[in-house]
């Protein structure tokens, strides 16, 4: 026979453990951190000059939010240039990664970018970000920020 001719192999992918571990720590950090933040932009289609061009608004801005207001209202790409860019209250995980890293980590009061992101690049103007009204005396970053730190450790261990 014919048996003989062919093997029968079970392929098994490596498990991600990174990725699952990443996502895990993300998970975790959106469920821990209950700040509500607020920020607007100012946002260009990635276009050639697009970078260029909110590096130089960025210097004339200078962090000065009714100036960012303005420029939002008259030059950005997105609909939110109406309300002066203002794109509201957030939690964690509402908007993309990269501005969850700007409004969850910078000091409010100050202009950042440019940031690149799926839709474009952007300025973002951060107004605020604090615990949520009424929050209990018990801190969920806390313990979030404890679990999360032991993935990362964990993670780090994986690595070597």
């Amino acid at each position: 026979g014919a048996r003989g001719t062919w093997s029968w192999r079970m392929r098994v992918a490596p498990v991600p453990a990174m990725g699952f571990l990443d996502q895990l720590a993300e998970n975790l950090k959106q469920m821990s951190d209950q700040r509500v933040g607020r920020a607007s932009h100012i946002m260009l289609r990635g276009s050639e000059g697009a970078l260029s061009q909110l590096k130089e608004w960025k210097d004339e801005i200078n962090d000065d939010e009714a100036a960012f207001v303005e420029r939002a209202r008259e030059s950005s790409v997105c609909r939110s240039a109406a309300k002066g860019g203002d794109l509201g209250f957030v939690t964690r995980g509402k908007l993309s990664k990269e501005f969850d890293e700007v409004i969850f980590t910078e000091e409010p009061g100050f202009v950042y970018g440019p940031v690149t992101t799926q839709f474009g690049y952007h300025l973002i103007y951060l107004h605020s970000c604090r615990e949520p009204k009424g929050a209990s005396g018990i801190s969920t970053m806390d313990a979030g920020g404890r679990i999360g730190n032991a993935i990362n450790t964990w993670k780090n261990k994986l690595g070597d």
